[in-house]
């Protein structure tokens, strides 16, 4: 029986987008969870560039020159390693390898590698933003014992962009879930990195 069980439900954006594009997007690379070594990373929600006066979505746009820039500026980042594993055209994949890029920095290890994930994570969002990215995403990210989820909303433009719920709960374990699959589940607040140990039981915040 599974320790743990991830699973991830895609809807592409098919407005405007012409047969082709659509197919070009429903490929495996794009499905996830996706998987490094033995790290498995779920991501629901966008990146945004707000940057023309209009919110423009990765999916739809990042092929268009002021999303190529950063995102060659967030893959020159990484080891060639990491930067080869990226196989798919998502804003999920990226964000992941982006995070396996600061947590596989050795020299920035700390003795207590919970909070070795929180910096990685910390490290991650603060890059997509430099880059110039809005971003409302939910992630789930689970290695060993450790299970991190963390609902995050950044939007420093004019534009509204819609914050995602994303709900908790710590019966038998933890459920995390972008809508109430299951009684009693709680939100999850904004900008907060909570990290589950499976084998303590004990939640970080």
């Amino acid at each position: 029986i599974a320790n743990n069980v991830i699973a991830h439900l895609r809807e592409i954006y098919t407005k405007t987008l012409s047969s082709r594009e659509i197919n070009t997007e429903l490929t495996i690379h794009n499905t996830q969870p996706y998987q490094y070594n033995d790290m498995y990373f779920i991501h629901h929600g966008d990146w945004f560039r707000t940057d023309t006066n209009k919110k423009q979505i990765f999916q739809r746009y990042h092929k268009y020159s002021n999303f190529v820039e950063p995102i060659v500026s967030i893959r020159n980042m990484m080891n060639s390693q990491i930067s080869k594993n990226i196989k798919g055209t998502t804003d999920s994949e990226l964000m992941f390898h982006l995070f396996i890029h600061f947590l596989s920095d050795k020299s920035s290890l700390l003795r207590n590698y919970r909070d070795h994930i929180a910096k990685a994570w910390n490290k991650t969002v603060t890059t997509i933003a430099q880059c110039g990215f809005q971003n409302s995403s939910n992630v789930v990210f689970t290695y060993g014992n450790y299970v991190m989820f963390s609902n995050i909303y950044k939007n420093g433009s004019l534009l509204e962009i819609k914050q995602l719920p994303l709900y908790v709960n710590y019966q038998d374990g933890v459920t995390i879930c972008s809508s109430r699959i299951v009684p009693n589940m709680t939100p999850v607040s904004k900008n907060k990195i909570y990290i589950y140990n499976r084998r303590s039981k004990y939640l970080s915040e």
